[in-house]
């Protein structure tokens, strides 16, 4: 469609929060549920610890993952910066795993500097897609309203499932973002 997925229907893939426009992006994520869907909408959730420990049964690709890579931007960058944020998907930090990722974000990324992707890149991010395809490896949950949600957008990557919403605007699904940074941030 074009459209950003929040601002739509379909359901996303996994990611975390700001991690394209932020070398440092937001340590945890706020939902507040004003109104949920008619059906579906589910809010999906996945631990990089999980991810990473499967991941380790490839090592060779697991290193990959720790090596930088272009994330699109999608125009919210200054007058004079990058088009991309050149960061790894995988690093530690003060002793805690760190992750950041959205796929389609970084192939659009290396299509707009114009950089390919290796074999190497391309397998590593398949692996990836498919242990984030698992759905064992999920805890979905769904918000009411009144329901406020708060996760660790360094180590919790997060999805929704599509939905069907009202026809009365009144109704419509409405939820508030807020992103939080702690101390160290």
């Amino acid at each position: 469609t074009g459209a950003r997925y929040h601002h739509t229907r379909e359901g996303g893939s996994y990611h975390t929060d700001g991690s394209h426009i932020y070398s440092n992006p937001p340590d945890y994520v706020g939902l507040l549920c004003i109104n949920p869907a008619k059906k579906g909408g589910e809010s999906k959730f996945m631990s990089a610890y999980k991810i990473h420990q499967d991941i380790q049964q490839r090592n060779d690709l697991l290193e990959v993952l720790y090596q930088r890579f272009h994330h699109d931007k999608r125009g919210e960058n200054n007058v004079g910066e990058p088009p991309t944020q050149f960061e790894p998907i995988f690093q530690f930090s003060n002793g805690k795993l760190k992750f950041r990722y959205q796929r389609e974000l970084i192939d659009d990324g290396h299509k707009k500097i114009k950089q390919s992707l290796s074999k190497k890149q391309i397998s590593a991010l398949n692996f990836l897609d498919e242990i984030l395809n698992n759905e064992h490896n999920a805890v979905t949950y769904t918000l009411k309203s009144g329901d406020m949600m708060f996760s660790n957008n360094n180590w919790l990557i997060h999805g929704r499932t599509g939905f069907e919403d009202f026809e009365d605007e009144d109704f419509k699904r409405t939820l508030f973002r807020a992103w939080i940074r702690g101390r160290d941030n």
